[in-house]
């Protein structure tokens, strides 16, 4: 290979790496334009449709009713839980009442029932 060709290839390359460059700044400003044209063209569009009656009043009956059916499922929730604690209470209750009444029959209830309750002196 003569110091020619080396020359001429490097020359090559350097017209092809400042075209890459030249192509790789183009495509950064047609991203910028495409970015720009998509944030306004989403504004626009936001825009048009708060301005539709119709839309706005179907997002905010779409809002306040996923708003009302979370609200129920939580007071379900509440409901529901303080069901079990009663039951769960009252269970302890009757097992505890079954265990005096095995130990010391209905005057051992009655007595525990008078300490609990406060029954006629």
């Amino acid at each position: 290979m003569s110091a020619i060709d080396a020359k001429t290839i490097l020359d090559s390359v350097n017209t092809v790496s400042d075209q890459v460059v030249g192509l790789q700044g183009r495509v950064e400003d047609l991203a910028g334009e495409v970015k720009d044209a998509a944030r306004h063209g989403g504004a626009d569009a936001l825009r048009d449709v708060m301005q539709d009656r119709a839309a706005v009043e179907a997002f905010w009956s779409a809002a306040f009713g996923a708003l009302a059916s979370y609200g129920q499922q939580q007071t379900g929730r509440i409901v529901l839980g303080g069901i079990k604690g009663l039951m769960s209470r009252g269970l302890l209750f009757v097992v505890l009442g079954l265990l005096v009444y095995s130990v010391g029959g209905w005057a051992a209830l009655a007595a525990v029932w008078k300490a609990i309750w406060g029954g006629g002196q």
